[in-house]
């Protein structure tokens, strides 16, 4: 039997104040591209709070209800068993270059009109705690990987929170899916999965499928509502020249590198 003294409610909506704020600076970057690095140490703030469930605990003492914004995909899961020509998917929902990217997929097959997946039918949503972390964000090769199995491969496995080399069976299969389509710059030289989308013009680091998701997932934790009210606001405040350029500026575009 344990006789430690349970940390007290007030420090640990203090270190969950302190951890948003973190997160805060580490994904929402001005005017420069996301570093790998910093995704892995937010991979670290996911574990803690969500993987290890502190964000439940929490709420649970408190008495107050927890809800996620996301992005809706359940359409989309529901066609990938009768679409075997697609390999891969991978939800997204994050911003490259200041514009909305989501639903990400590779299909063997050219399709004949329109998507093969109905990756237009997102819409915006909230999840429990439970459904959140479990929800499915990853598609490769007949099996699908939910975001606490991303957010541990990333905190336990790449360096958010250990190194280890080790891989199991899902694990490996996890990794190559991270590999199969990467995000970034221009590069000059054959893509390291698959395909490539150079997303950032100005990135000189190559993020993965895994370092996509920990972007998307602390995207939602940061927004998250307590009983049906966001815990953070946020002003963006712009001067009216900046206001005027955005309106202005073409959209980027995304300029596809292909292996095959």
């Amino acid at each position: 039997m344990s006789n430690a003294t349970p940390t007290p409610l007030s420090d640990r909506v203090e270190l969950l104040e302190s951890d948003i704020r973190t997160l805060t600076k580490l994904i929402i970057t001005h005017r420069r591209p996301l570093g790998e690095g910093d995704i892995r140490a937010a991979s670290n703030i996911l574990r803690r709070w969500i993987t290890d469930g502190m964000i439940g605990q929490l709420c649970n003492e408190a008495g107050v209800e927890l809800a996620f914004p996301v992005l809706e995909n359940a359409q989309v899961w529901a066609a990938l068993p009768n679409t075997p020509e697609v390999n891969y998917f991978l939800s997204g929902g994050v911003k490259f270059k200041g514009s909305p990217f989501m639903g990400f997929y590779n299909s063997t097959m050219p399709a004949a009109q329109g998507p093969t997946l109905p990756i237009d039918q997102f819409s915006e949503s909230f999840l429990p705690f439970g459904k959140f972390k479990r929800e499915k964000r990853i598609w490769f090769e007949g099996e699908a990987f939910s975001r606490e199995e991303i957010i541990l491969f990333v905190a336990n496995k790449l360096g958010g929170v250990h190194y280890d080399g080790r891989r199991d069976l899902r694990q490996e299969k996890l990794e190559r899916a991270s590999r199969f389509m990467t995000f970034g710059g221009p590069i000059d030289h054959e893509p390291p999965g698959q395909v490539h989308l150079a997303v950032e013009p100005k990135a000189t680091e190559i993020l993965s499928g895994l370092h996509v998701e920990i972007i998307s997932a602390a995207a939602s934790f940061i927004n998250l509502h307590i009983d049906g009210a966001p815990l953070v606001s946020f002003t963006v405040k712009r001067t009216i020249f900046e206001s005027i350029a955005r309106l202005l500026k073409p959209k980027p575009g995304i300029k596809l590198i292909d292996r095959a």
